[in-house]
């Protein structure tokens, strides 16, 4: 992955309106991360496991960096601050250590860094150094969260200087920055932010790996997620079913989306999941074999040529190497490339006037061709009559494709001085 450099605005407004972008929409379209709120930002870099260095500054705010590497945090320093001597304070407040222990560190005569003297010292335990930087960490970030704009440059690749061995998973930072901002909401808060999701289907994604959700999520939201996120539900009826209550349902969807564990996708699996998908394909696949090549795209052999290529381009984004089909599973890749390989050959086939037209006769004979293109010319004497001048121009151009009698190419000369 390329590293990214860029600079813009981080807008916080301190409450539910800081999931407003999503980390992977900001992954789509990376413009969207200018404006958007700092939780936004640590979730884009979490998902793209990122390495780079982030500046933000503010009027009347020191100016902060932040260090990552592969999603997660590093470092985080103030400037004006030593980051080892925040850890120390926060030792002191939750009295982790006390004067006496940090003087005799400070006076230690080989000048080891303060961290290090503490421990050796054994005025602290390792446990309660790396829970005192993590602590120290997730209190600065906190600040960031907080109500208020940010100017941010972030150059991707930049190498980072390290002040301790500890490092923040992003994607546990944001989760439980998101908790806490919606501790005290309730269903009818949280509905309105997934109110373009509900009628959708939930599918887990490759970044909610089992080791994230088994550090991330309850047992329940695990089986929640598991059970409503297969794909063959609606996230209504998912929060419906759910083992949770609506708030907890409606906030553990919004954490997952916001981080890209769950995708939200307007076509659903069968309730039999991704076996009976495949099952399906499969007869499809044997289906469409048999079928002429007008049927495959869904159009009948007397449609106009000018709908051949969108029913074309319906096909390829149901079965084309972009459609949502191929990720289900290797055998569904497989099979949709299968299919997809039968819509190339159909348009191949009728997309040109000469082979059309001997596709045509061969396959549905000339018997059925005289009786189609006559019903034709009687339903463009119909439009005539009801003066739907463009319809029935379209209708007599068909029967002219499939047999360009005399007295078709009369009718249409008579359409078209109504068309004029």
């Amino acid at each position: 992955m390329e590293p990214v450099s860029m600079g813009g605005q981080l807008v916080n407004f301190g409450d539910l309106r800081d999931f407003r972008v999503t980390g992977p929409e900001a992954v789509e379209a990376i413009d969207k991360l200018d404006g958007a709120a700092f939780l936004t930002f640590m979730s884009w870099i979490a998902i793209r496991k990122e390495t780079g260095t982030l500046l933000l500054e503010a009027a009347g705010k020191p100016p902060t960096t932040l260090g990552f590497s592969q999603g997660s945090l590093l470092a985080i320093e103030l400037q004006g601050h030593s980051f080892p001597d925040d850890v120390v304070r926060w030792m002191q407040e939750q009295r982790i250590i006390d004067a006496t222990q940090l003087q005799a560190a400070r006076a230690d005569p080989s000048g080891k860094p303060i961290l290090q003297a503490l421990f050796e010292q054994k005025a602290c335990t390792s446990r309660d150094l790396v829970d005192s930087i993590k602590a120290t960490k997730e209190r600065l970030l906190e600040g960031l969260v907080s109500a208020g704009n940010w100017t941010f440059s972030w150059r991707g690749g930049a190498a980072v200087r390290r002040t301790d061995p500890v490092a923040l998973d992003s994607f546990a930072y944001v989760v439980g920055a998101m908790r806490l901002a919606t501790r005290s909401s309730y269903a009818t808060d949280l509905d309105p932010l997934l109110r373009n999701v509900v009628g959708r289907y939930p599918y887990v994604t490759e970044v909610l790996t089992p080791a994230l959700a088994e550090i991330l999520l309850s047992d329940k939201e695990r089986k929640v997620i598991e059970l409503a996120a297969d794909g063959t539900t609606t996230l209504k009826d998912g929060i419906a079913m759910s083992l949770l209550s609506h708030t907890q349902t409606d906030r553990l969807f919004l954490i997952a989306g916001f981080l890209g564990f769950v995708e939200f996708r307007t076509q659903g699996l069968p309730k039999g999941g991704i076996e009976t998908l495949e099952k399906e394909l499969k007869s499809a696949l044997e289906r469409l074999k048999n079928e002429d090549h007008f049927l495959r795209l869904g159009v009948h052999w007397t449609t106009h040529p000018k709908h051949y290529a969108g029913a074309y381009q319906k096909m390829t984004d149901r079965w084309g190497p972009a459609s949502r089909t191929r990720q289900h599973s290797p055998v569904c890749a497989e099979l949709a490339a299968a299919i997809q390989a039968l819509m190339d050959e159909a348009i191949m086939t009728i997309e040109t006037n000469d082979s059309r037209g001997e596709y045509r006769l061969q396959r549905v004979g000339k018997e059925t061709i005289i009786f189609g293109t006559d019903f034709l010319y009687k339903q463009a004497h119909l439009a005539l009559f009801r003066e739907e001048w463009d319809l029935a121009q379209e209708i007599i151009e068909s029967a002219i494709d499939i047999l360009p009698r005399q007295e078709f190419l009369k009718l249409k000369e008579q359409i078209i001085k109504h068309v004029k």
